[in-house]
């Protein structure tokens, strides 16, 4: 275990049941060492250290409420090579990638099955933040105010610093602020915000144990923050705002009962 008091595993996915594999502390630092200086590139001799969806995925232990700010930079790290993480969030764990990297989000829409006309939300640590990606009338930002940080997801028009990748016709994008210290630490670390959908494949899934994550996912997924099971895992509550006036357009984790107060 490292000095720092964060467990760090490498995974194997393999036919269930699956064993996973704990790399000495020494070969995993030649191995995180080999990542930071290539990044996704080569050594001198050819050989690759560090593969984008290379079957194996690095899993750090984090805590929910006091994460480690040394585990999160592995995953800032992955982000910034163009890499994909998942971590947990105030409603289930998420999967997720730079919003600057165009690759990344193509694959993030491969894995999940999604078609590019389905949107997917972005994570910001502040209203501020997100109001550079979307336009945010005085309606829209009383509503955030009630909502966020929280499990919510609020629709709104997206500004001109959205990808258009990431936009449907209406030219729409999700914000989330979780009310979570991983992400905000996340987020802080990284500097913009990062594309997110859950792992959850389906409406009717939960997938809610990292072992059973790390099966689906450890092949090509890079990193991921594992904080054990969520307590009261749900998915968000999405709203949307159209023309000043709130639309439900799923029940979630979220209490409608805020959008009142």
């Amino acid at each position: 275990m490292p000095a720092n008091g964060s467990a760090v595993e490498l995974v194997f996915p393999v036919p269930s049941p699956i064993p996973i594999y704990s790399l000495s502390f020494s070969r995993l630092l030649t191995r995180i060492k080999d990542h930071q200086r290539y990044g996704s590139g080569f050594r001198k001799n050819g050989s690759r250290p560090w593969q984008r969806g290379s079957g194996f995925m690095l899993r750090f232990k984090v805590h929910l409420e006091t994460p480690h700010k040394r585990s999160i930079r592995k995953a800032v790290e992955a982000l910034q090579n163009g890499q994909l993480i998942i971590y947990p969030t105030d409603t289930v764990y998420g999967i997720g990638c730079s919003l600057y990297e165009k690759k990344a989000i193509e694959r993030l829409y491969q894995i999940k099955g999604k078609s590019k006309h389905e949107p997917m939300s972005i994570i910001c640590n502040s209203i501020r933040q997100a109001s550079r990606y979307a336009r945010i009338s005085t309606a829209a930002f009383r509503l955030l105010k009630r909502c966020f940080p929280g499990p919510y997801t609020i629709i709104l028009e997206a500004s001109q610093e959205i990808p258009r990748l990431l936009l449907t016709s209406r030219k729409e994008v999700g914000i989330r602020i979780p009310d979570s210290p991983v992400c905000q630490e996340l987020i802080d670390q990284f500097g913009p915000p990062v594309v997110n959908s859950s792992v959850n494949q389906r409406p009717d899934e939960l997938l809610n144990e990292p072992d059973d994550i790390a099966a689906r996912y450890g092949k090509v997924v890079d990193v991921m923050l594992d904080a054990g099971p969520l307590p009261d895992a749900r998915e968000s509550t999405v709203l949307k705002i159209i023309d000043d006036e709130v639309e439900i357009i799923r029940e979630g984790k979220g209490d409608l009962q805020r959008l009142y107060l």
